[in-house]
């Protein structure tokens, strides 16, 4: 009898001893103890959780998400999920693998030793920014890759911000937007990438030439031909050049192939991947009238007329 109350002595000792290395060093739980929470507090949670890219705000104003002191299990507060589907459903729409989400976690200085040990996560900041990335992939399906967590000491005590959600490599269509034309081309693509005209202001197609200087707005293009190509690989480019009435018509039809062929290489140049045909229609598909009734040439017009189609066909 005496061996096996000796024997239960000794078991309970190491089970108390195997749950608490299990808790502290595996799960990284044996962070100071909880401080008091102030009742009202959970229901006053400021609404400053913003997604951002760099300096531009994309979403605001949602209740920021709490965690206890030494934790990084985070307390559900109404309106989390509701910041976080926004969130999915954006980087859905950016569906490119150079566009991530960086989510940054941030602790006390006294709470860094919370998780030390841990052979989950370097600090705490770390463990609170993967909870919600965890969350993001097993319930909301992202890609694990276009994810990335970081970690900072809070500027604050008590801390107001425990995330910060930041899209990286992400630029708005409005803050490349330089000319009322580039508005207008951006205006186009929001719509549709699939038959686009880029005309002589937009282009920079100047009289006489086939060279192609497109202004900023033609990048966030090429980002969503990429990520349209991404999707849909069995499908290709048709470049369609055009010209002015001014000249005769062989040499305008020379002219509206350089300018297609100009695009084209601008395309490769910046690693568009997929088959890319072009074409001249010169002169013969004006978009408007470039002549005035005196027989005079309309320079307004003529710039309009000077412009590229860029279609993407189906090879179904």
């Amino acid at each position: 009898m005496i061996r096996f109350f000796i024997g239960l002595s000794v078991f309970v000792v190491w089970a108390v001893f195997a749950r608490n290395y299990y808790i502290c060093e595996i799960k990284g739980e044996c962070g100071p103890p909880l401080t008091n929470v102030d009742s009202t507090f959970l229901a006053n949670i400021p609404e400053t959780l913003d997604l951002t890219a760099g300096e531009e705000v994309l979403l605001n104003d949602y209740p920021q998400f709490y965690f206890d002191y030494g934790s990084h299990d985070y307390t559900y507060i109404d309106g989390n999920e509701k910041f976080l589907g926004y969130v999915v459903s954006f980087l859905e729409e950016h569906p490119g693998d150079s566009i991530s989400l960086a989510i940054t976690g941030y602790y006390l200085k006294s709470e860094e030793n919370a998780v030390k040990g841990s052979k989950l996560y370097n600090d705490l900041g770390m463990a609170r920014a993967q909870t919600i990335i965890d969350k993001l992939v097993q319930e909301y399906k992202l890609p694990k890759h276009r994810i990335k967590a970081k970690s900072a000491l809070a500027s604050s005590n008590p801390v107001v911000a425990y995330l910060t959600f930041n899209v990286e490599g992400y630029s708005s269509p409005i803050a490349v937007a330089e000319t009322k034309e580039d508005t207008a081309f951006l205006e186009q693509i929001k719509t549709s990438v699939k038959d686009i005209t880029y005309t002589d202001k937009s282009a920079k197609f100047e009289y006489n030439s086939g060279a192609f200087n497109p202004s900023g707005s033609f990048e966030v293009y090429i980002d969503s031909l990429k990520q349209y190509f991404g999707r849909n690989p069995n499908d290709y480019l048709v470049i369609i050049g055009h010209t002015d009435s001014k000249g005769n018509a062989a040499y305008n039809d020379k002219l509206g192939l350089q300018r297609a062929e100009s695009v084209k290489k601008y395309f490769e140049e910046r690693n568009l991947q997929t088959t890319i045909k072009v074409k001249s229609e010169g002169e013969k598909k004006p978009a408007v009238a470039d002549t005035n009734a005196d027989g005079s040439y309309n320079i307004d017009a003529m710039a309009k007329n000077r412009r590229v189609n860029i279609i993407i066909k189906s090879t179904n």
